[in-house]
């Protein structure tokens, strides 16, 4: 469970409003900037969630249980931009299934491996390729920092990103167990740029990114990709990277 401090959560949510009451939006003032994938760089939200949702059918239909697919899908929107583990936790819950009566790590390869069948159809955002081009123009660090496993997330970056873009990436950090994004990402890059957290800006797509950017003590900038979303927090989501050239 990710445990969350309101107070830097407020921080955070204040300075996203800040961003939004400018005419002229600019984050440029930042050393290093701290992109989510999925759903900011990656246009891949609606594909990770068909891996997610169809992998967990099949397992909780191998259990004998009845399958209510609405419930898996809502369960997460709900958990999306969290680890993993958390992600299918919370989807399993909605069952009232526990996930210590199950093998994760063989569900988390169901997931990667339904979530390949499609994944290189997908495309990077045109606006989150203009920004990276800007931000390395502007010699800014920039890592990628998101909740899928490493090894997938590495396979579909080096493939999906433009190589001159890759060589200018300071780090392409995926989630395990004892480094997440969120709080182990931010300490470790931290620590590998000798910078301190108001140097940082995470940018995501997700409320659960807001949380963890919350959590650990940095700025935060949401994307709002998603009309749904709008519902939700609007005065503190901008609609393109394009708003912040």
């Amino acid at each position: 469970m990710v445990t969350t401090n309101l107070s830097i959560v407020n921080n955070a949510q204040f300075l996203s409003n800040h961003f939004l009451m400018q005419n002229k939006m600019s984050i440029i003032n930042y050393a290093c900037y701290v992109f989510d994938w999925d759903g900011t760089i990656f246009d891949s939200k609606d594909l990770k969630k068909r891996s997610f949702v169809n992998s967990l059918k099949n397992t909780i239909k191998d259990m004998g249980i009845i399958i209510n697919e609405d419930l898996l899908k809502s369960s997460f929107e709900k958990f999306t931009g969290l680890p993993r583990q958390e992600v299918v936790r919370g989807m399993l819950k909605s069952h009232n299934i526990d996930l210590s009566e199950l093998n994760f790590e063989y569900i988390s390869k169901l997931i990667t491996k339904e979530f390949y069948i499609s994944a290189y159809s997908a495309n990077i955002y045109e606006d989150a390729l203009a920004i990276l081009k800007k931000l390395i123009a502007k010699e800014r660090i920039i890592y990628i920092s998101s909740s899928s496993p490493q090894n997938e997330l590495e396979n579909i970056s080096q493939k999906m990103l433009p190589i001159e873009l890759i060589k200018c990436i300071n780090g392409i950090y995926g989630s395990r167990k004892g480094f997440s994004k969120g709080i182990n990402h931010i300490e470790h890059i931290m620590k590998k740029e000798k910078i301190s957290k108001k140097q940082i800006i995470m940018i995501g797509d997700d409320k659960n990114d807001l949380d963890l950017a919350g959590a650990a003590g940095v700025d935060f900038l949401g994307i709002n990709r998603f009309l749904e979303r709008k519902k939700e927090n609007s005065d503190k989501w901008i609609n393109s990277l394009i708003e912040l050239e």
